[in-house]
């Protein structure tokens, strides 16, 4: 006789089965993480000076997200959107998006453009 879990045994790891999904799980750890950052800055870790980077790597990850959004998924919604689509896939460029844009985040914060000083 079947139970209900029995049908999940081998098929599924434990934090994708019956319902339950990582972003659950993330979202506490970032909790987490919050709260020591909190805890750090009540205790002094952190100087007063030190919002401008919290602000310009805010931006900076904006305009990563924003790279990947344009360059994988805008192309992707319009071909699947549009029914008389004659646009060519160049496999390379569609591949490249994703390692350039980290490539940009991490040489603009080690050049510290954007980043205002005090």
């Amino acid at each position: 006789m079947s139970t209900y879990f029995s049908q999940f045994r081998f098929s599924y790891q434990a934090l994708f089965s019956i319902g339950f999904r990582p972003f659950f799980l993330l979202g506490s750890l970032f909790a987490v993480v919050l709260m020591l950052l909190w805890i750090m800055q009540l205790r002094g870790a952190f100087t007063p000076g030190m919002a401008h980077l919290g602000i310009y790597g805010a931006l900076n990850l904006v305009i990563l997200v924003m790279l990947i959004i344009g360059g994988r998924v805008i192309p992707f919604f319009t071909e699947r959107a549009t029914p008389d689509y004659k646009g060519k896939r160049i496999g390379f460029i569609e591949k490249a998006v994703v390692p350039v844009a980290v490539v940009l985040f991490f040489y603009r914060l080690s050049t510290g453009i954007g980043i205002a000083k005090s």
